[in-house]
């Protein structure tokens, strides 16, 4: 992003989306593929990937530490000292060492109290930078060098690897569920009945540019290599035509397949992992599904609510609802029960791999 120039990046994908016709005989399938290649390749003109030099990831191990004239001049005064071994040049380089460690410990300390203020009604945010500033080691590497198969051999081919994970990970839900004892009521009993049908209404420009803004500003992307930074970058450019892609797609009823495919990351869950239950999947999905996903998520979490079709005992996942109010109704519960003189009982259910 160094040379990156906003206007002629716009100019370029504007350019490359206006004689694209995505109406005429094609798939939702292949309109979205389409959408996604042209947006790769102006993002790629304009922003191509490319690694890192020694000095940029020292700056971005240390960002505290600008691009300031006096670290020049220590390793200018270091390689005369070295060559000539003057007693006097190496005390003013030592004076001047020292002056520069002072500094340097200012700029950190004024960083991290920039960085504390910024945060400061964030706490998730707070704890990353608090474990980040007193981790006692390096972030490990998120390579997997080897695994133990089933077999009980042991492989350290990349290809082996992936298919073993994949493969463990795609039959967690089947093995779990083929443990679960069968019952012959069935799921609809608990499920209320009403005479209205659901229907997914259109999308339009605005809500789509509502949804681009409300995603997290992150760098990283799934499979189709599109960051939330270039969509918000190009959102008043892409919106109309995402929001015609997704009519199609809701009017239609498919999912486009593209945007299925998620980017599966294995995180370890103990030190020393070395067989596939010691990983977790973490899904990255590509970036434009998770625009679509707010969009149908808004109808149908508004059908729901307004059918009433979800228990007011509901505290996950909705909105005005949180953990908090799930104790505090559980304390008042315990509280009128011991006013009435009845005895309270709690049951905890803690669901495995979700």
């Amino acid at each position: 992003m160094k040379n990156f120039n906003l206007e002629n990046f716009l100019i370029d994908l504007e350019e490359a989306l206006s004689p694209w016709n995505f109406n005429t005989g094609s798939t939702v399938h292949n309109d979205f593929d389409e959408f996604i290649h042209i947006f790769q390749t102006v993002i790629n003109k304009h922003a191509p990937l490319r690694k890192l030099s020694r000095r940029e990831k020292q700056l971005q191990a240390k960002p505290w530490i600008t691009r300031v004239t006096s670290i020049k001049n220590k390793n200018r005064m270091f390689r005369k000292c070295y060559k000539c071994k003057d007693a006097k040049l190496i005390a003013q380089y030592k004076k001047y060492t020292n002056e520069l460690t002072r500094l340097r410990k200012i700029a950190k300390q004024q960083y991290y109290f920039e960085l504390f203020q910024k945060y400061r009604r964030d706490s998730k945010k707070t704890w990353k930078t608090i474990n980040e500033l007193y981790s006692t080691h390096r972030k490990q590497s998120s390579d997997i060098n080897s695994l133990k198969l089933n077999d009980g051999t042991q492989t350290s081919c990349p290809i082996t690897i992936s298919i073993t994970l994949n493969e463990y990970f795609s039959s967690i839900g089947v093995s779990m569920g083929n443990g679960i004892r069968p019952t012959n009521t069935s799921f609809t009993t608990f499920m209320k009945s009403i005479s209205k049908s659901f229907v997914f209404n259109g999308t339009c420009a605005e809500e789509v540019i509502a949804c681009i803004n409300n995603l997290r500003n992150t760098s990283s992307s799934g499979i189709d290599g599109i960051s939330t930074k270039f969509l918000k970058l190009a959102k008043s450019t892409i919106a109309p035509i995402l929001a015609k892609l997704f009519n199609k797609s809701m009017e239609c009823g498919e999912y486009p397949d593209g945007l299925k495919i998620s980017q599966i990351v294995p995180i370890p869950k103990c030190s020393s992992p070395c067989i596939p239950s010691h990983y977790r999947p973490i899904s990255i999905v590509p970036t434009v599904s998770k625009i679509f996903e707010k969009i149908l998520y808004a109808r149908v979490s508004n059908f729901l609510n307004k059918n009433k079709l979800l228990t007011n005992l509901q505290y996950g996942f909705r909105n005005n609802a949180s953990t908090e109010l799930a104790v505090s109704a559980i304390y008042e519960s315990f509280l009128e029960n011991m006013d009435k003189g009845k005895s309270t009982c709690a049951v905890f259910l803690d669901l495995s791999k979700v």
